[in-house]
């Protein structure tokens, strides 16, 4: 700093306070700049001072606060606190590319998974449209429980709010926000907040959780179909979509042989869905190899499916319905790939497929059943959904019958009871029987 910049430049403790006033300013308001050896920002970079105003004319008053702001400065490197408050923007910036990001990423390659890794498109997504827009320009020590919940209430608002323009550009908002995903985003802002504690950017761990979690407010039963609806897709596909005779398909629109080839993989991919309760993305992971065919006690043939370890929770067999080893076989000769190597989902090539979603989406716009009765809308995890209700009203809830199908689905009860199972609908079975 120059000489010239200071003004009645006054020093406490042998230099390290320095009080002055600045050159036109319209009021002799004095100024401090303050050094404590050791002193680093968040970023963990060494600071060589803080200067500040200390808001007042009178020089004993600003003497006083400028040797209780060095001592508090002193108290932070003695603690290795960040000698200044940084702003949420900045602190979301930090976090996500010293850690989360990385994180993100590591646990994608370890399950093997290639491609676009949608936990951090979807961090992306969020901290861009919400969590930066609100909390922002907030220095991180001044959000408080009142801030956080306030949140809460801007979001839910948030598209209702929206401008028509903002509407059609995400022409996939839901003006009532999921619990689900008001839950991650409470989990999200909870690891962030609890990092800047640990890291000493945050004073104290504020209190976050949504409203769902103050009301109690009940989990949304997860998109998935009514047997009558189940029944007119499956007739659809197979007696007209993989025929080239789907609603949308004319003489000046002919569908040629390499969509049909791949219609009909979709098909099969549908029924292998609603009838094992996979997780849309665990049988493209799927090698010959993962599928044999066993008898159980009454003598049916079924599936044996060792889902593999890089899906998302990991190792675990499933056993399909008896239906099943039919799509099996009919996928077998399709793709005419049948070594215990070849994938199973693949292209006419016998590359691994990388999914079907945008033709399932298509496929259900066509029958006007992409979305529910509730507006919510279907997807390929809607026929996870409905293998979990067919089940669950066939052989019940009792604890044999959640034990079994939790397993089977690699989830849980209490998923099961959230999301599956329909109010009024508590048949208890002995046993298994007819499900086999």
């Amino acid at each position: 700093m120059e000489q010239a910049y200071y003004i009645n430049r006054h020093e406490e403790r042998d230099g390290q306070i320095v009080l002055f006033n600045r050159p036109n300013g319209q009021k002799p308001i004095w100024h401090m700049r303050l050094y404590v050896k050791g002193m680093k920002n968040a970023n963990g970079v060494k600071k060589q001072y803080v200067q500040k105003s200390t808001s007042t004319t009178d020089k004993a008053e600003a003497i006083a606060i400028a040797k209780e702001e060095h001592d508090s400065l002193r108290y932070k490197v003695r603690h290795k606190k960040p000698a200044t408050d940084i702003r949420f923007k900045d602190l979301y910036v930090l976090w996500w590319s010293t850690k989360k990001r990385r994180a993100l990423e590591k646990r994608f390659e370890s399950k093997g998974r290639e491609g676009k890794n949608p936990r951090i498109t979807w961090h992306e997504r969020f901290s861009e449209r919400y969590w930066i827009p609100y909390f922002g320009e907030y220095l991180v020590n001044d959000i408080d429980n009142t801030i956080i919940e306030n949140y809460w209430r801007w979001r839910e608002d948030y598209w209702r709010n929206a401008s028509e323009e903002e509407r059609k550009k995400f022409a996939n908002h839901s003006l009532n926000p999921a619990k689900k995903t008001l839950a991650m985003e409470q989990s999200t802002l909870r690891e962030l907040f609890g990092w800047a504690h640990s890291e000493k950017i945050k004073e104290y761990m504020p209190i976050v959780a949504t409203p769902y979690n103050r009301d109690g407010v009940a989990e949304k039963r997860r998109p998935s179909f009514e047997r009558e609806e189940w029944e007119r897709l499956d007739r659809y596909m197979r007696e007209r979509w993989v025929k080239g005779k789907g609603v949308n398909d004319t003489k000046s629109k002919r569908v040629h042989k390499g969509h049909l080839w791949q219609r009909e993989m979709v098909r099969l991919y549908i029924q292998f869905l609603q009838s094992t309760g996979m997780r849309p993305g665990e049988p493209l992971r799927l090698r010959h190899r993962d599928i044999s065919v066993i008898k159980t006690k009454k003598g049916s043939e079924v599936l044996k499916i060792q889902v593999p370890r890089e899906t998302k929770t990991g190792e675990r067999d499933v056993h399909s319905m008896k239906t099943t080893v039919r799509y099996y076989n009919s996928i077998k000769e399709h793709t005419g790939y049948n070594k215990p190597n070849d994938w199973v989902f693949c292209d006419r090539k016998g590359v691994r497929s990388r999914g079907y979603y945008a033709t399932v989406k298509t496929l259900l716009r066509d029958l006007d059943m992409y979305l529910d009765k509730n507006n919510d809308k279907r997807s390929s995890y809607s026929f996870r959904h409905y293998y979990a209700e067919q089940r669950l009203q066939e052989i019940g809830t009792n604890p044999q019958a959640l034990d079994y199908i939790a397993a089977n689905m690699g989830t849980s009860w209490q998923m099961l009871q959230n999301f599956y199972i329909r109010k009024g609908q508590n048949v208890d079975l002995d046993t298994l029987i007819g499900f086999d």
